[in-house]
């Protein structure tokens, strides 16, 4: 369900990604909403289901469409064949599709597309592979900062900022939510259009209302 409050929207619809079918968690998303910086970056659908993880081939995307998603993220058979995301794109609509990145600094300014939840190299640079994504049709973007994932330390507002630059989709930052206060900064010092929660709320450190109230 979607509560409408200051700029923002507050969605805790479960989007689940089990990442390579292997790590299994749901993130609560939080999206700007129509009183946002950007009114037309910003999702479609706020409150989509999202479903990904072994995601191979167009019809791995039909079954999972067919199942009751609305969106579908890739990432790894992406990176390996990006001509999926034009045909899926293509057969299914760009709104669907969803481009997954996992990101790791390798140089200050610089960040590498990763797979395998961090650990396998694809060699593809970040913000040029964003690009990419886009152009061949994905309609979002999921930016995840292995850097950052886990740690609880607050987003990586660089790699954010860098993102949402050089592309027009909209981008759902991800990975070092710690407290509402950082997601208040996300939302304040970058353009994401909204932002992946997870931890804070599974484990019950925050609730929903904390960070909602912390947005107003």
């Amino acid at each position: 369900m979607d509560a409408a409050f200051g700029g923002f929207c507050f969605d805790i619809s479960h989007p689940v990604l089990d990442f390579a079918a292997s790590r299994g968690v749901s993130d609560h998303r939080i999206a700007r909403g129509p009183g946002g910086r950007n009114p037309s970056r910003r999702t479609s659908q706020i409150g989509a289901f999202t479903a990904g993880g072994g995601v191979r081939s167009i019809n791995d995307i039909r079954s999972l469409l067919a199942a009751g998603a609305e969106k579908v993220a890739i990432n790894t058979a992406a990176t390996k064949n990006p001509e999926l995301i034009r045909r899926a794109a293509q057969t299914f609509g760009s709104q669907c599709i969803v481009l997954s990145i996992e990101a790791k600094q390798i140089v200050p300014g610089r960040w590498e597309a990763y797979t395998d939840n961090g650990r396998q190299r694809t060699g593809l640079d970040v913000i040029g592979w964003a690009k990419r994504g886009e152009k061949l049709g994905a309609g979002e973007i999921l930016l995840t900062s292995v850097d950052m994932e886990g740690t609880e330390r607050g987003f990586d507002k660089e790699l954010i900022r860098a993102v949402t630059k050089a592309v027009s989709v909209p981008v759902i930052a991800s990975g070092g939510v710690g407290s509402p206060q950082d997601v208040a900064e996300c939302f304040k010092q970058t353009d994401a259009d909204a932002v992946a929660v997870a931890s804070i709320l599974h484990y019950h450190k925050y609730g929903v209302d904390d960070i909602k109230h912390k947005l107003i």
